[in-house]
């Protein structure tokens, strides 16, 4: 089974009310897992598209990833430019469960870590890779 995960991008206008969205469409998990909760989290700028993917079997059960989207002109389409997982990662780390994003640095939240305490970290674009900064 595919799971997959459609964005809206909204045009911001001042009659929001009265305005409707500009573009949909639908990224895809990449080696979809069953019950990976792909699209958990989400975190987007104007070419960039952060999707956690919090239960995927990465090293084993629930230690997580983000994939991260991106759309290199206007209304093109996305596509994926990395795929991050936790370089300590453990099973129930959820790594992805929670996801911010500001120009070039993502935070990624891992309720999971440290045994439940949980953590927290920092990555930043490097031309097209992505690198961890802290965690």
């Amino acid at each position: 089974m595919m799971s997959s995960m459609t964005v809206l991008a909204l045009a911001l206008s001042p009659s929001l009310v009265q305005t409707p969205p500009c573009h949909a469409e639908t990224v895809f998990a990449p080696a979809a897992q069953f019950a990976d909760r792909f699209g958990q989290a989400l975190a987007a700028s104007e070419t960039l598209l952060a999707v956690g993917r919090p239960r995927s079997a990465y090293v084993d059960e629930l230690a997580g990833s983000v994939v991260i989207f991106e759309r290199s002109v206007p209304h093109a389409a996305l596509h994926q430019v990395a795929e991050l997982r936790a370089p300590n990662a453990h099973p129930g780390d959820r790594f992805g469960e929670a996801l911010a994003l500001r120009g070039d640095r993502l935070i990624v939240g891992a309720p999971g870590q440290e045994h439940g305490r949980g953590a927290a970290y920092i990555y930043a674009r490097a031309g097209s890779s992505w690198v961890l900064e802290a965690y």
